[in-house]
C-alpha cells in the first residue's frame, strides 16, 4: 500500500526523526496501515474553523493561530502542541484576532511564517513570523494583496514559502514565493484558475508543491497541481477526491505522502462537509479507508505533530448554527480500533417501477451509513435481476469507519416479464451476518415499435440529375416490417424509396432527382416508416444547386456532361486547351452528328459564348454546321447559327443574349449535317462553351 519507502521518516518509539527540511529522508520497513485516533489532550484550544496551524521542527511543536467561532468571534490565541497535549502562549506581540490566514513553518529560518486572513472589519495583507516566543510582525515594498483563504507551503529544497490564490472579494489566481527577505510575485506560464478554499503542501520527495481543490465562482473544484518553482503543471488522475474546500492537506513523513482530509465536498447526491482520508504519491490518489475516522467537517487545519504523525484540529459541521469542533485528532501508524458494533443504517426496499425485458432501467442509489460503533468489513453483492453498476464504498479487508458514509448504485435488467424480486446484500461483521434492502421491479414485454434515420440526413443535387441517401431503420423489441414513404416540400421534386417495405433494422435508399425546370434552393424531404399503430419520420434538407455548362472545354477528354448522336468524338485541334467537340468525320461520310446539353439560365441571364470550326467542301444546301436552342417549358427553338458551310480553316466567335431565357432551362444543340457523300466528308469542331 506504502510503495515510497525511500521518502518515509523512521518512527523510533514513538518519537519520529523529523528531518523534513531536506529531501532525503529515512527508510521504514514494513508499516501498518494508517488510521485516525483521538488524543485525550488535558487541554486544547476553544472550538473554532478556519484556524492557521504548521509544525515547528525546529522546536518539534505544532503551532495554531487564530480563527473563528460560533458566535463570529475572531480569535487572536497562539497555541503549541506538544504529541501529548495543548499549551497556550502568552507573547508580547500578536497578530490581530484574524479567521482564515496561511501559515507554513521556514525551516531554514526557524519560524513560522503567516500571511492574511480578515480582521472583524477588513482583510489582511500583514506577514507575522513566529519564533516560538514572539510574533514578529515584518515589512515589505512589495507583497501580495490582501485576501483571507489563500494557501502556503514551504518548499525546503528551495528555501521558499509559496502562496497562492485566496479572495479579497474576488477569487485570485497570482503565485508567490517569499524568501524570509522579500516577496517575489512570480509570473508561471501556466497556472490553477483563480480560487480560494484551496490547499497545498509540499512533498521533499518530488521536491514539489501540490495543490488540490478550492472554489471559486464556477463552484468547489476537484483539480491536482504542482509547482516546481517555475511553473504549474497539472495531473488528471482517476480516481481523485470529489471536488471541495475549506479541505486539509499535509505531508505525512511516515507514509512518504501528502495527505488530503475532510473538505466541504460535492459528488453526485451528496454535498456538503466529509471525513474521507486521500493520499497522492505524486501521480495517483488513493483513499485510505482508516477504521476510525473524525467526525464530517471542513475548515479544520492539520499540520504534522511531534510524535510523527498527522494532527487536526476543529473544523465544523457546516449546519446554522451548526457544530463547531474542538478535538484533537491524529493520523498515523500503529493507532488499534476496538472491534466495536459495526451497523449500517439503510432502506427497507428499493422499487424500480416497470422496465421493458431486456432493457436496463436508471440506477437508482442508497446512502450508506455505518451508524455502529466500530469499523465495518462487507462485500456487497445483488441477487435477481438486479445489479451493482458502481459504488464508492470499501469493500473488505477495506474497512468503512463508523460515522462514515458511502454509495451504491445498481440497476434493474429484467429477464421475464411480471414481478421480479432480489436483494442487494451487504455480507460482513454485521448483526447476523449480513443486511440487505428488498429490491423488486416489474417486467413488461415490449410492444414492436422501431426507429428511422438518414445518413447523411442533408445531400444537394444538381438541376438535371440525382442524388441518394441511406434511411436507417433500428428495431425495438421484436422486429416487424416497416412501410416507407417519401413526401417533398415544397413540390419540384421526384424522391422515391427503394425498398418500400424492409424489416425494422433495415435499410433503404432514398433517391431525390430535380429537373432542369426544378428551382433552385432548399428543399426538404420527409420520410416516413409505418410499424403497425407505430409511425415515425426523419427529414432530408436537399439543396439544389444550378446546372451550368458542364465540360464546355471538353477538357475532360471526353464528352462528359454532353448527349451526342450520329458520330462524334474529341479531337486534339483546340480553339484553346488540349481538346474540342467533334461532330462528323475527315474520313467518311457521315449523315446527321449532334452535341447537345440542357442547362439553367441564371435569373440574370447572361450570354451565352461558343467557338466552332466547320470543314465543309461541299454547298450548303447539301452539308452544314447549324446550333439551335430550345426553350425547356414552351419547347420554342432559337436558332443561334443558321446553317453554315466554309473550309476556312479558322475559328469563328459566336455570342448569343439569353435574357429572355433568364431563370429557364434551355436545351443548346450543335448539328453537322452530312449528305452522305463519299467524295466530301463534312465535320465540325466545337469549344469554349461557356456561360457570361
Amino acid at each position: 500500500m506504502f510503495g515510497v519507502v525511500s521518502r518515509r521518516l523512521a518512527v523510533l518509539g514513538g518519537a519520529a526523526i523529523l528531518a523534513v527540511t531536506g529531501t532525503s529522508v529515512a527508510a521504514q520497513a514494513a508499516p501498518t496501515p494508517l488510521n485516525w485516533g483521538p488524543v485525550a489532550a488535558t487541554q486544547t484550544p476553544p472550538a473554532r474553523l478556519f484556524a492557521a496551524m504548521t509544525f515547528d521542527s525546529a522546536r518539534n511543536r505544532t503551532v495554531l493561530f487564530g480563527g473563528g467561532s460560533s458566535s463570529f468571534k475572531n480569535y487572536s490565541d497562539t497555541w503549541e502542541f506538544d504529541g501529548v497535549t495543548w499549551v497556550q502562549r502568552t507573547p508580547a506581540n500578536s497578530p490581530p484576532a484574524l479567521v482564515a490566514p496561511a501559515m507554513a513553518f521556514d525551516s531554514r529560518r526557524s519560524v513560522a511564517v503567516e500571511f492574511g486572513g480578515q480582521t472583524s472589519s477588513a482583510y489582511s495583507a500583514d506577514t507575522w513570523e513566529w519564533d516560538g516566543n514572539n510574533w514578529t510582525l515584518r515589512t515589505f515594498a512589495a507583497a501580495p494583496a490582501a485576501r483571507l483563504w489563500s494557501t502556503m507551503a514551504y518548499d525546503s529544497a528551495r528555501g521558499r514559502i509559496v502562496l497562492f490564490g485566496g479572495s479579497n472579494g474576488s477569487d485570485l489566481g497570482d503565485t508567490w514565493e517569499y524568501d524570509g527577505t522579500s516577496w517575489t510575485r512570480m509570473t508561471p506560464a501556466t497556472a490553477p484558475a483563480a480560487r480560494s478554499q484551496a490547499a497545498m503542501a509540499y512533498d521533499p520527495g518530488l521536491g514539489r508543491v501540490v495543490l488540490f481543490g478550492g472554489r471559486n465562482a464556477g463552484g468547489r473544484l476537484g483539480d491536482t497541481w504542482e509547482w516546481d518553482g517555475n511553473n504549474w503543471t497539472q495531473f488528471t488522475p482517476s480516481p481523485s477526491p470529489s471536488p471541495r474546500s475549506w479541505h486539509s492537506m499535509a505531508f505525512d513523513p511516515q507514509v512518504g505522502r501528502i495527505v488530503l482530509f475532510a473538505g466541504d465536498h460535492v459528488e453526485p447526491y451528496a454535498l456538503g462537509p466529509t471525513n474521507d482520508t486521500w493520499e497522492w504519491d505524486g501521480a495517483n490518489w488513493t483513499q485510505d479507508w482508516t477504521a476510525v475516522t473524525p467526525a464530517a467537517r471542513s475548515g479544520q487545519a492539520m499540520a504534522l505533530d511531534p510524535n510523527g504523525r498527522l494532527v487536526m484540529f476543529g473544523g465544523s459541521d457546516g449546519l446554522i448554527p451548526g457544530v463547531f469542533y474542538s478535538d484533537t485528532e491524529e493520523l498515523g501508524l500503529g493507532i488499534a480500533t476496538p472491534a466495536g458494533n459495526p451497523a449500517l443504517s439503510l432502506p427497507a426496499s428499493q422499487d424500480f417501477g416497470s422496465v421493458n425485458v431486456g432493457a436496463t432501467s436508471a440506477s437508482a442509489h442508497v446512502y450508506v451509513l455505518n451508524s455502529g460503533t466500530g469499523p465495518m468489513l462487507t462485500s456487497i453483492s445483488t441477487t435477481g435481476d438486479f445489479a451493482v453498476s458502481t459504488t464508492t464504498c470499501p469493500m473488505s479487508p477495506n474497512p468503512l469507519a463508523a460515522g462514515a458514509a458511502c454509495l451504491v448504485f445498481y440497476a434493474f435488467t429484467p429477464t421475464a416479464a411480471g414481478d421480479r424480486f432480489g436483494s442487494l446484500v451487504f455480507t460482513g461483521n454485521l448483526p447476523g451476518g449480513s443486511q440487505s434492502i428488498a429490491l423488486h421491479g416489474i417486467g413488461i414485454s415490449p410492444v414492436p415499435d422501431f426507429s428511422i434515420s438518414a445518413s447523411p440526413n442533408t445531400i444537394s443535387v444538381v438541376q438535371g440529375s440525382s442524388s441518394y441517401t441511406d434511411i436507417l431503420t433500428t428495431a425495438i423489441a421484436t422486429p416487424g416490417r416497416v412501410d416507407l414513404s417519401a413526401l417533398v416540400s415544397p413540390a419540384g421534386l421526384t424522391a422515391t424509396v427503394s425498398p418500400t417495405t424492409v424489416a425494422a433494422g433495415g435499410l433503404s435508399i432514398l433517391s431525390v432527382s430535380a429537373g432542369y425546370g426544378t428551382a433552385p434552393g432548399t428543399y426538404t424531404v420527409m420520410v416516413t416508416g409505418t410499424e403497425g399503430a407505430f409511425s415515425h419520420s426523419t427529414a432530408v434538407a436537399v439543396a439544389v444547386t444550378l446546372k451550368g455548362i458542364v465540360n464546355g472545354g471538353f477538357e475532360t477528354g471526353d464528352l462528359t456532361g454532353w448527349t451526342s448522336t450520329g458520330s462524334t468524338a474529341v479531337g486534339q485541334q483546340a480553339h484553346s486547351g488540349s481538346y474540342a467537340g467533334q461532330m462528323g468525320s475527315p474520313a467518311f461520310a457521315t449523315t446527321d452528328s449532334s452535341l447537345a446539353q440542357t442547362f439553367s439560365v441564371p435569373a440574370t441571364g447572361g450570354k451565352l459564348v461558343f467557338w466552332y470550326q466547320t470543314f465543309c467542301p461541299d454547298k450548303v444546301k447539301n452539308d452544314w454546321f447549324t446550333v439551335t436552342l430550345r426553350e425547356g417549358d414552351t419547347g420554342v427553338t432559337t436558332v443561334l447559327q443558321r446553317p453554315v458551310c466554309s473550309r476556312t480553316f479558322s475559328w469563328t466567335k459566336v455570342v448569343a443574349n439569353l435574357s429572355s431565357y433568364a431563370g429557364h432551362s434551355v436545351t443548346l444543340t450543335f448539328l453537322n449535317h452530312d449528305d452522305g457523300n463519299p467524295a466530301d466528308p463534312t465535320f465540325t469542331l466545337v469549344d469554349d462553351v461557356r456561360l457570361i
